[in-house]
């Protein structure tokens, strides 16, 4: 009898780690099911609904056919926000050399991690136990670091695909748009990347 996402969903309710993971690798294409009830993707009832497994997110994320673009229709949270809120850089590594890490349905996932990275720091003002003060200065150091590698990475790509205005839109989402930053510090590091990208070419052709 073949595998179905509720067996994944059940097996994972249950706990069987292992037959999870086995189930995985007899059945990639599983690695997109979803749970019909609220509309999470099987990624997404990893991370949020059960104490996340290495080996298990290891499996889902290396795969190569792993939608990273799925949008729970219930709340609009995406698969490529769930990675982001891991702030795990290793996890987010696997997936980095992938086009589609780039972008966060109609915003970049730049945005996207900056937002999470903002809403941690909020979070950090209101923790008061010592422990979970340092596990959350660690999830903010490691989601500044995945940042850096987004912004590296958005960069490469607008360079390499003349896409200039994606760097103004990487310029607005780090929060140096302002006047006073325009000829100074960042927003003169983006002007000079955007001389690095021709001006489209005029049309030069005459009509007979």
């Amino acid at each position: 009898m073949a595998v179905t996402i509720d067996d994944l969903l059940n097996d994972l309710k249950a706990k069987a780690i292992t037959e999870v993971i086995e189930s995985l690798r007899n059945n990639p294409d599983l690695v997109n099911g979803v749970n019909h009830e609220n509309g999470c993707s099987l990624f997404m009832e990893v991370i949020t609904r059960y104490k996340p497994n290495i080996n298990l997110v290891m499996t889902i994320v290396s795969n190569p056919i792993f939608n990273l673009q799925y949008v729970n229709p219930n709340n609009n949270e995406s698969n490529i926000k769930t990675l982001i809120s891991i702030a795990d850089p290793w996890f987010f590594n696997l997936v980095s050399d992938r086009q589609d890490i780039l972008f966060d349905g109609k915003q970049l996932t730049f945005t996207t991690a900056k937002e999470i990275l903002n809403e941690a720091k909020l979070e950090l003002k209101d923790i008061k136990n010592s422990k979970l003060i340092a596990e959350q200065k660690l999830r903010i150091k490691n989601l500044e670091a995945i940042i850096d590698t987004l912004r590296k990475l958005t960069i490469n790509y607008a360079l390499a695909n003349n896409k200039n205005h994606l760097l103004d839109q990487l310029q607005d989402a780090s929060g140096n748009n302002s006047p006073q930053n325009s000829t100074h510090g960042i927003g003169l590091f983006f002007q000079n990347l955007k001389k690095l990208i021709p001006a489209p070419m005029k049309n030069t052709y005459t009509s007979v």
